[in-house]
């Protein structure tokens, strides 16, 4: 197979954009998030190249491999020092838990009982917060493409939501930059400009997903993550909280998958989904070693039902 990779070849979001790679389906897969305040600089790899313990971090690292918990490293707001550390868990049936709580740095976080975050139990300690919190990676260290536009779509998103807005470190998909994921549901957006900035966060303090911009919620896998797409494209359902997982995504075939959800009118849904290969292989990041080969998800069926007890 060909790659696409030269000393002319385009940065890698250009790149992307002029390929059509889909933004579909490409969130990381966490299960739980720990956002801590950290005035920088970070280096490519935030959490061991931006001045702390490295103990802590190697520790921090050994634990989230286990267990799925992300360490993600943000900007306090302006003009103040860093003091507190967000905790975004996934809580199946519910609305996902949020809330914070003040830490003396990295030691503090090492207390954490990480075993309950990642079943969707935020620790007791943490205070309930009421609002969204949307940071868009600006690390020129990681990727340049993230540094060029990531600036000026925290600059835009401050002026939409103030403080709520706040540069982070790497979160996956240098070539969607600008990159912006909205907490507390872990929804990933890309291809972010100032005025689809403005748009995410009106359709997010609305209560409503922007579906144009939209890469997927971090809690999901992969393939469940291309189920809540379509069903969301197909059904027109908006709303942050309408469509629900119940059923985790299993292979139902080559390379594809199905997933069932409920949504908030009561009807249930069986989406199955199919991955393939885009050819030929190109650059993810501007600082990748070599090219790879994304994938693209496409919807082979989708099946809804009336509630049960519904009178047709």
């Amino acid at each position: 197979m060909t790659a696409i990779v030269s000393p002319d070849t385009p940065a890698c979001s250009v790149l992307a954009q002029q390929l059509g790679d889909p933004l579909t389906a490409t969130a990381l897969e966490v299960t739980a998030w720990l956002l801590l305040e950290h005035a920088g600089p970070w280096g490519k790899n935030a959490l061991t190249e931006s001045g702390l313990d490295p103990a802590g971090t190697a520790e921090l690292d050994r634990i989230e491999r286990r267990i799925g918990v992300r360490t993600q490293l943000i900007s306090p707001p302006a003009e103040q020092e860093p003091r507190w550390c967000y905790a975004a868990v996934r809580a199946p049936g519910r609305a996902p838990g949020w809330g914070r709580r003040a830490v003396d740095g990295l030691a503090d976080l090492l207390g954490f009982d990480f075993a309950a975050l990642a079943a969707g139990q935020l620790p007791p300690d943490f205070e309930p917060v009421a609002e969204p919190l949307y940071a868009v990676c600006a690390n020129e260290a990681g990727d340049p493409c993230c540094g060029r536009s990531g600036a000026a779509v925290h600059v835009a998103l401050r002026a939409q939501v103030g403080d709520r807005a706040r540069r982070t470190a790497h979160v996956g998909g240098h070539k969607f930059a600008a990159n912006v994921v909205v907490f507390p549901h872990g929804h990933y957006y890309g291809r972010v400009d100032p005025a689809a900035a403005a748009a995410i966060t009106a359709a997010t303090e609305a209560g409503r997903i922007e579906l144009e911009h939209f890469r997927g919620r971090s809690t999901y896998t992969i393939p469940e993550q291309a189920a809540d797409d379509a069903l969301r494209q197909q059904g027109s359902y908006l709303g942050l909280d309408e469509v629900s997982l119940v059923e985790r995504a299993v292979e139902a075939g080559d390379r594809t998958y199905r997933s069932r959800f409920t949504t908030a009118d009561g009807r249930r849904h069986t989406v199955t989904v199919r991955s393939e290969d885009q050819s030929p292989a190109r650059l993810q990041s501007c600082t990748d070693a070599g090219p790879s080969t994304p994938v693209r998800w496409s919807c082979v069926e989708l099946h809804s039902a009336e509630p049960i007890g519904h009178d047709a």
